[in-house]
C-alpha cells in the first residue's frame, strides 16, 4: 500500500529570522483506508558535533548535542481511520528569539564559548575538517510524525530542513578596524635620481657590492587597515597608509612606491567541544574564501582604498555565515593579507592577518540572499523518536 506524508509551507522563503511565523500544511496521501493513531509536528533546533580519533588500533568518538528549542503540536488524534485519497492538516510556529536549553552536556566554564541558557540563537551551519574526523552543525528543522498503530516502531516521520539566519545587533562601525603596521628599509643606487631605473655601470657596480654604507637610503612604513567587521555580500575596503621617515633618509628626493601585487583571503576558525574532549580547535577548516587575487602596478600615496582602486565593487560572499559562539561550537574569522611593493626595482613581500566579526542581516533587510532549501520534502526518512506529547488537538481536513 503506497503511504506519501510530506510538509508544505504557506508563507515559504529561503531564509527565516528568529521571530517570524512559519505557516504550513502536513500532506498525506493513501490508496486504501489506513488506521493512524496521530498526527503530528515538530519544529527544533540543534547544535551538534562530533570528533573522531585514531590510534591506529581503534577509534574513539566523542560527542555532544544542544537543543536549541523543542516545539510540537498534534494535528489529529485518534484511533481514526482515514479513508482513501488525500488529507492536508494545517499548523503554525512561531521561531523563538532566543534559545530554549531542554538538553545538553555538563560542560565547564570556557570564555569561548556563549553557555547563557537564553542566547540569541545561532545561525543554520555546517562544516567538517580533516577528511571528516571533526564536524558540526546547527541545523533547524520541521518533522512531520505519522503513528499508525499503537508500536512506535510503525511510525512514519519526514523532515524538513529550514535556514534561520538571525539579523545582526551591531554594526560595522561599532569594530574598531584593524591596524598593521610594516616598515620598510631601502638601501641601493637607484634611489639616486640620475641612476633611477636605468643599469647600473661596471663602476656603480663595484659600489654597490663593496661600498653600500655609501648608497642612498630610504626608510618607510605601509600601515594596512583591515575592517574589524564585515556583512556577508557586504563591501570590503582595506587601506592602505604610507609615511615616509625622512629623519632616517638620506636619498635626495622621496621615492616611489608601488603596490604591485595585493591577495585578501577571509579564514574560518571552528572551535568545537565535545564529551571526554573539553574542546578542539580547528583552524582553516576546511575553507579559505579568496576575496581578491591582483597582480599590477599602482603607486601607493599617502591612503589609498586598495579594492577601490585595483577591484571596485569587491564584497563578500552572500552566504558567508555570520559569526556566532554557542555551547558547543564557535564560528570565527579572521582575514589574511598578502602584498609586494616595489621601491627603486627592489621587491618586498609582506602579510598582515588579524581578526574580523561577520555580522548578519539588517532586520529589515531581505535575507534572500542566501541559497534556500526546498518548500517541501517527499519521502525523506529520519531517525525514529518517541512521538512528543501533544500540545493541542486538531482534525483531518480533506482536501
Amino acid at each position: 500500500m503506497a503511504k506519501f506524508i510530506s510538509i508544505k509551507l504557506l508563507n515559504a522563503q529561503p531564509v527565516w529570522n528568529p521571530g517570524d511565523t512559519i505557516l504550513g500544511e502536513v500532506h498525506f496521501t493513501c490508496m486504501e483506508q489506513v488506521d493512524i493513531q496521530s498526527v503530528s509536528v515538530l519544529f527544533q533546533g540543534k547544535a551538534k558535533a562530533k570528533f573522531r580519533r585514531s590510534n591506529g588500533q581503534s577509534t574513539s568518538t566523542f560527542k555532544s548535542k544542544m537543543r536549541l528549542f523543542h516545539s510540537n503540536e498534534i494535528l489529529f488524534r485518534g484511533p481514526f481511520t482515514l479513508p482513501k485519497g488525500a488529507m492536508k492538516w494545517p499548523f503554525e510556529f512561531p521561531i523563538p528569539t532566543t534559545c530554549r536549553w531542554a538538553t545538553g552536556e555538563g560542560f565547564n566554564q570556557n570564555a569561548l564559548f556563549d553557555t547563557s541558557r537564553d542566547q540569541p540563537l545561532p545561525p543554520s551551519f555546517s562544516s567538517s575538517g580533516f577528511t571528516n574526523h571533526k564536524e558540526c552543525q546547527v541545523e533547524y528543522a520541521l518533522t512531520a510524525v505519522m503513528q499508525t498503530s499503537r508500536t512506535f516502531a510503525t511510525n512514519r516521520d519526514f523532515v524538513l530542513p529550514i535556514t534561520i539566519i538571525p539579523p545582526r545587533i551591531h554594526e560595522p562601525s561599532q569594530f574598531r578596524p584593524l591596524k598593521l603596521p610594516k616598515a620598510f628599509f631601502v638601501q641601493t643606487l637607484h634611489l639616486d635620481p640620475e641612476v633611477n631605473d636605468r643599469s647600473l655601470t661596471f663602476k656603480e657596480k663595484m659600489r654597490t657590492a663593496f661600498r653600500s654604507e655609501t648608497l642612498p637610503r630610504t626608510n618607510f612604513k605601509i600601515q594596512l587597515e583591515l575592517p574589524g567587521a564585515a556583512l556577508a555580500h557586504g563591501p570590503v575596503n582595506p587601506i592602505m597608509y604610507l609615511e615616509h621617515n625622512l629623519d632616517r633618509s638620506t636619498a635626495t628626493e622621496i621615492p616611489i612606491v608601488n603596490l604591485v601585487a595585493f591577495t585578501l583571503n577571509l579564514k574560518h576558525d571552528v572551535v568545537i567541544r565535545t564529551s571526554g574532549l573539553m574542546h578542539d580547535r580547528l583552524q582553516d577548516w576546511s575553507d579559505s574564501r579568496l576575496i581578491c587575487n591582483w597582480i599590477g602596478r599602482i603607486p601607493l600615496s599617502e591612503r589609498l582604498e586598495v579594492l577601490k582602486s585595483i577591484r571596485p565593487g569587491t564584497v563578500l560572499p552572500p552566504n558567508v555565515t555570520p559569526s556566532f559562539s554557542t555551547h558547543n561550537i564557535v564560528l570565527g574569522y579572521r582575514w589574511k593579507a598578502k602584498y609586494t611593493i616595489e621601491c627603486a626595482t627592489k621587491r618586498f613581500d609582506a602579510e598582515a592577518t588579524g581578526p574580523c566579526a561577520v555580522l548578519g542581516p539588517q532586520n529589515d533587510t531581505p535575507t534572500a540572499i542566501l541559497p534556500g532549501l526546498p518548500t517541501s520534502v517527499a519521502q525523506i526518512p529520519i531517525e525514529e523518536e518517541q512521538l512528543p506529547a501533544y500540545s493541542e488537538e486538531g482534525e483531518a481536513i480533506p482536501v
